[in-house]
């Protein structure tokens, strides 16, 4: 079966990414998967430092009604997306590009799918600081953040996927990274559609 070489901004160039309510909470985040969170940000950090593709195998999904479900690599594609909105806040990239981030949808939970949503649409300022948490209360003190969102478990692994990320690369001495994320096809994937024929993955 044939797959297709691509990266997260060509797959949201194309499709809607709807992560479906059948999939699990974003799990990356989470304060116990530390060693993992770490170990993928340092392997994207070191790709990034020495100008070298990184290439994270597969991401199985169903593509149906010009929207792309994921099935496997979710995880990855939840992180990748922080990874773009980041650079885009921290770049000052214009609403045109940054604005096809809003094609990423998270309908585990209504509140997940909001949070997202805000993301893209709020001013949000990068602190100037990193650690202690700095990030997560520049969100949280947004008169937009909605307080129920502390219960939601994809929220709150967003939330500190999102320090994570500023505490990694705030000081990365690049200008440019979102466009090696975006032209450069800096971090890609094999796209397995099971909807095609041969696999005909129903819903």
């Amino acid at each position: 079966m044939a797959t297709n070489n691509t990266t997260f901004w060509n797959l949201i160039d194309s499709y809607k990414i709807s992560i479906p309510i059948i999939q699990r909470d974003y799990a990356q985040g989470r304060e116990e998967e530390f060693e993992k969170r770490e170990k993928f940000l340092n392997k994207i950090l070191k790709h990034l430092k020495n100008n070298d593709k990184l290439h994270l195998d597969f991401v199985y999904g169903r593509v149906k009604d010009n929207t792309f479900y994921p099935i496997d690599g979710q995880q990855r594609i939840t992180t990748i997306f922080l990874l773009h909105w980041y650079f885009a806040l921290k770049e000052n990239i214009d609403n045109t590009q940054k604005s096809k981030l809003y094609r990423f949808i998270y309908d585990t939970r209504i509140s997940s799918r909001e949070f997202c949503q805000s993301l893209i649409k709020e001013e949000i300022e990068i602190p100037a600081t990193t650690g202690e948490g700095v990030f997560i209360e520049v969100i949280k003190n947004k008169f937009w953040y909605r307080s129920k969102w502390d219960t939601d478990p994809t929220v709150k692994a967003m939330l500190v996927m999102i320090q994570a990320i500023h505490d990694k690369f705030f000081d990365i001495g690049f200008s440019s990274v979102f466009a090696q994320l975006t032209n450069d096809k800096l971090i890609s994937f094999e796209l397995l559609d099971l909807g095609v024929t041969g696999f005909e993955l129903t819903d």
